[in-house]
């Protein structure tokens, strides 16, 4: 019971240290952030922060302990609580309002409805966390090459270099795993768990897991009450998040990467549409910190940070903007197709040009498997509903990102060597997870769009009738 007590502590660390940080470093001039902005966000900051410190560490041969690990996050929580009790903020921004769950205005059947959506998730939650407690590292990369690193490293007590198994057998790498290469960010957390439990434990090493998907519906919540949705409707949507099943199986199979690095591009998507709605320069680091930080969660996030940054060009430029992005995404078709015919490998892919008919195995995978619910026929739909204002505030730069990122995906299922991966099942819905949080953020955004423009009809058709002239006597 200490054990879990202590890792308990463990996740509570970091992720108190992000929030502080985040709050105590939030540009004066735009107020605070809201607890909720702080809270989502702090996980992530926290955790970056700690494997940050956990490497300099490693590099100064400082050896792994709590007290050591935890002196970096411990001071600048305390620095980050002095800042706030010092600095005089305004008490007027709109950033500071407590009432942003908003539950309170909504009438009594509405309080009733918000409250059961949100009792549902808590125990789902309280599912996961018992799944957590009872299995320990059980999927396949879990334990292939995540946790191996983890292992060695808690063993050590420090971080060793990993090679392939031709460098173990010629003694010039230690140790080796089915991944050698892959980045150190979930192996140091899981590490740090370690520490904190006091020893290694296969199933608290994965509670941060629960923390992740917390996170997400905390920020998911938060941004879509900052689209002017109502807490009924912002809940309802976090709820359609939170419970999309291959979502939940990545909370209860913990250890792989796809969920954090998911929450990362997720989290940082967001920020990316505040900061294109309302130019606030807090946002936008938010957002290219969380984007800049994913590579070293998984290296699919070198991808999506590429994809983000041509998504500036239609807020900044507006039509020129998109003429520019049309360009350079015609110029990088034609050079991958270029390159196709060298079968260059792209983070572990090999791309050419034969086509793979593997188009049968993704829409069982999302319209026919229980993934997705019906997020990837909802999505389509509300898309072809609103096309006139997919190329318009406060959608353009979610539309923009999520084109790249979708272009990206067919081409890799399409035209790689993860064709494989993609007619066996075992691949594709990771693959399509690291999108599925910012897709249904976009999804959000539209039915506001078409609920306003519903709102209007009448309106709009009232003065026509009242000019009509008089039917004839």
């Amino acid at each position: 019971m200490s054990a879990l007590l202590f890792a308990v502590l463990g996740v509570a660390l970091p992720w108190a240290c992000g929030g502080l940080m985040l709050a105590a470093a939030w540009p004066s001039a735009q107020g605070r952030p809201s607890w909720q902005l702080s809270a989502a966000y702090g996980f992530p900051l926290g955790m970056i922060t700690l494997v940050l410190w956990m490497s300099l560490l490693a590099a100064a041969g400082v050896p792994f302990s709590v007290w050591a690990v935890g002196s970096a996050p411990s001071t600048l929580g305390l620095l980050a609580v002095y800042v706030l009790r010092t600095r005089r903020t305004q008490e007027a921004n709109a950033d500071l309002a407590p009432e942003r769950l908003g539950w309170q205005a909504l009438p009594r059947w509405g309080q009733v409805l918000w409250w059961a959506l949100l009792a549902l998730l808590l125990l789902r939650g309280a599912q996961f966390l018992m799944e957590l407690l009872w299995r320990p590292s059980f999927g396949w990369d879990a334990w292939a090459h995540w946790a191996t690193k983890a292992k060695v490293w808690y063993s050590l007590g420090t971080i060793v270099p990993f090679g392939s198994a031709a460098e173990v057998l010629a003694d010039t790498a230690a140790y080796t795993d089915s991944n050698p290469g892959y980045p150190r960010a979930i192996p140091l957390l899981q590490v740090w768990m370690a520490l904190c439990a006091g020893q290694w434990d296969d199933t608290l090493i994965n509670l941060p897991w629960l923390a992740f998907a917390l996170a997400l519906g905390l920020g998911f919540y938060e941004q879509v009450r900052a689209a002017g949705a109502g807490p009924l409707f912002a809940m309802a949507a976090s709820y359609a998040l939170l419970s999309l099943p291959f979502l939940g199986v990545h909370v209860a199979l913990p250890g792989y990467a796809d969920l954090p690095l998911a929450v990362f591009i997720g989290l940082a998507s967001f920020a990316f549409w505040r900061w294109s709605m309302e130019r606030r320069s807090g946002q936008l680091i938010l957002a290219l910190f969380l984007a800049a930080s994913s590579p070293m969660i998984k290296t699919p996030g070198w991808i999506w940070l590429g994809l983000l940054l041509p998504a500036l060009l239609p807020v900044v430029l507006g039509v020129r903007g998109w003429k520019a992005l049309l360009g350079l995404g015609a110029a990088g078709a034609t050079a991958l197709f270029l390159m196709a015919h060298y079968h260059p490998r792209l983070l572990g892919y090999e791309l050419h040009t034969n086509f793979h008919p593997v188009g049968q195995a993704l829409l069982e995978t999302t319209l026919v498997f229980s993934n997705w619910h019906l997020l990837w026929l909802g999505a389509p739909l509300l898309v072809l509903v609103s096309w006139r204002d997919l190329l318009k505030p406060p959608v353009a730069a979610l539309t923009a990102y999520l084109g790249g990122g979708l272009a990206f995906l067919l081409v890799v299922f399409f035209f790689s060597n993860a064709a494989l991966w993609v007619a066996d099942f075992s691949t594709v819905n990771r693959a399509l997870l690291h999108l599925a949080p910012t897709l249904v953020f976009y999804c959000a955004l539209l039915a506001l769009g078409l609920r306003e423009r519903l709102r209007a009809a009448p309106a709009t058709v009232a003065p026509t009738t009242a000019e009509a002239p008089p039917a004839p006597q």
